[in-house]
């Protein structure tokens, strides 16, 4: 959701058995870890870090867009090969690859965009720090965390609660839309199946799986939005006692 992983520990594990590390950064774009009172870019601890630009992200084109970076140059040769049908040089194969390449409108669109992806992150920042501070007391739901180490770009803002169904419910009567992210675990979804892991096995990850709601997280929410919707979860709770 926009919250980087502990790299420096991961770090520490890749190097110690030689690992590569590829980092999944499809939220976390302008996202930052503090090392030695320095803020870094959580990409400097990985081999290769994804990104995702679908229009719903923090950074979003106008369609399906992605790109991959990194700072090793056999990587970066093999990447630039495999996104163009295994070729460097028109007609000249030298693997299979496939066709992955960005079409220039979504290019064109995030060139744009780029230039204000630091402002909407700090807007984010601002929207998640009104929820923080309307919805400390409420003991009902568990809010989401983050160490003092971590800048996150708060690309979703989600929330643990219990009977979400009927929380959902009552929000959306009152006009506020919630989501899930996400429905079911990986370890449960059909695809997986044969890995055999039941039910049961990842308690920690179902439990969050049945009780996380993502409340409203765009840039431009204003104060007096938020403060809407932490009255009415506030006045849901209230009425369920």
């Amino acid at each position: 959701y926009g919250q980087p992983a502990d790299m420096v520990q991961i770090n520490r594990i890749a190097k110690k058995h030689n690992l590569v590390v590829i980092a999944d950064s499809a939220q976390a774009i302008g996202t930052k870890i503090k090392i030695n009172e320095k803020w870094v870019n959580p990409t400097e601890f990985a081999d290769l870090s994804t990104f995702s630009f679908y229009p719903g992200k923090n950074l979003g084109a106008c369609g399906e867009a992605g790109a991959i970076i990194t700072n090793n140059p056999e990587y970066a040769d093999f990447i630039s090969k495999f996104r163009d049908h295994g070729s460097k040089i028109k007609y000249i194969h030298e693997i299979i690859g496939r066709n992955s390449r960005m079409d220039a409108l979504q290019a064109a669109s995030l060139i744009v965009k780029l230039k204000y992806i630091d402002q909407w992150n700090e807007q984010r920042r601002q929207v998640a720090k009104w929820y923080f501070e309307l919805l400390k007391e409420v003991e009902e739901i568990q809010l989401p965390y983050s160490s003092e180490n971590i800048l996150p770009n708060y690309h979703l803002f989600v929330i643990l609660v219990n009977n979400r169904e009927k929380f959902q419910k009552y929000l959306s009567s009152k006009g506020i839309g919630t989501a899930l992210h996400y429905k079911m675990p990986i370890h449960l979804q059909k695809a997986f199946s044969y890995l055999n892991i039941k039910e049961g096995s990842l308690p920690v990850t179902e439990s969050i799986v049945r009780k996380n709601v993502s409340l409203p997280m765009f840039p431009e929410l204003k104060y007096e939005e938020v403060k809407y919707i932490a009255k009415i979860i506030k006045e849901f709770f209230v009425k369920e006692k």
